[in-house]
């Protein structure tokens, strides 16, 4: 069982993309399920208004007794509520939100967090370090494994985070279409010497690249 999660950065205005706390397994090999947490950082992303995120709820084979059943899941956005299910039933669900024109622009933190698994987590946890085997079961946490994260998409369906892909879930190409970049350039700018054209030639390509 590995973690698909990636490093995130440092403080500041600029947040690289990252996501922690989503978990690939072989039960399904196109989604990633949670723990009991998880954070998806979005970059900057200018532009974009509206986000969809998509999962399905399927009930595991092994699920039984206490597993049995769906968990709950919240999402927030920076800390806000935005969508909430308590019921769902099998088979795929799907959320629209809105993002605000600031938050996109420096960058969002998605927050899922997982509900009614805290007896099954606790017997989980007393399985492992007690090593009773009757609740050797637990430890597997198939009631967790049934809800499903597949992709994180803008609402005109552009992919953002597509957990299918567990080498490489987050999309670059949505990163080069709504990431503004920005560098510091440094050098002999008006010096009459070889080193200072390739600096002024530095500054001519950033002009004809738009950076």
């Amino acid at each position: 069982m590995r973690s698909a999660s990636s490093p995130s950065s440092g403080s500041g205005t600029w947040r690289a993309p990252s996501f922690t706390g989503l978990f690939f397994d072989t039960f399904a090999a196109d989604s990633a399920w949670i723990r009991d947490c998880a954070c998806l950082q979005l970059p900057p992303s200018e532009g974009v208004q509206q986000l969809t995120l998509r999962g399905e709820y399927r009930p595991h084979p092994d699920a039984r007794g206490l597993e049995s059943g769906p968990p709950t899941l919240t999402c927030s956005v920076d800390g806000v509520l935005v969508a909430a299910f308590s019921d769902l039933k099998p088979g795929p669900f799907d959320f629209t939100f809105s993002l605000l024109a600031q938050a996109a622009k420096q960058g969002s933190t998605i927050t899922l967090q997982l509900g009614a698994t805290r007896l099954t987590n606790a017997l989980a946890w007393v399985g492992r370090v007690s090593g009773w085997k009757s609740l050797q079961r637990f430890r597997t946490q198939n009631k967790n494994r049934q809800l499903r994260i597949a992709t994180l998409t803008t609402a005109a369906g552009e992919v953002i985070f597509d957990f299918s892909i567990r080498l490489a879930p987050f999309s670059m190409a949505y990163a080069r279409r709504h990431t503004r970049h920005e560098f510091n350039l440094v050098g002999f700018l008006t010096a009459d010497l070889g080193v200072g054209e390739s600096a002024r030639c530095m500054v001519r390509a950033a002009d004809a690249a738009q950076i």
